[in-house]
């Protein structure tokens, strides 16, 4: 099983939130959801990344993951 396959798997059952903070990148809470730069790819400075906690799932605008 590939990597993105294992992480795929494993998303569903954590706390997003916590998991991308724990990657080092800094999240901040805005309305209904979070956003964060996303650390799956090369690109840190901007806030991509969006996180919604209540459905458990996250989207980059940039890479797509």
């Amino acid at each position: 099983m590939k990597a993105e396959e294992k992480l795929q798997k494993l998303l569903p059952k954590i706390n997003l939130v916590h998991f991308v903070s724990y990657t080092g990148t800094r999240v901040a809470r805005k309305v209904g959801s979070w956003v964060a730069a996303c650390p799956f790819h090369n690109e840190h400075t901007t806030a991509a990344l969006f996180i919604f906690p209540e459905k458990n799932i996250m989207k980059c605008e940039r890479c797509g993951f």
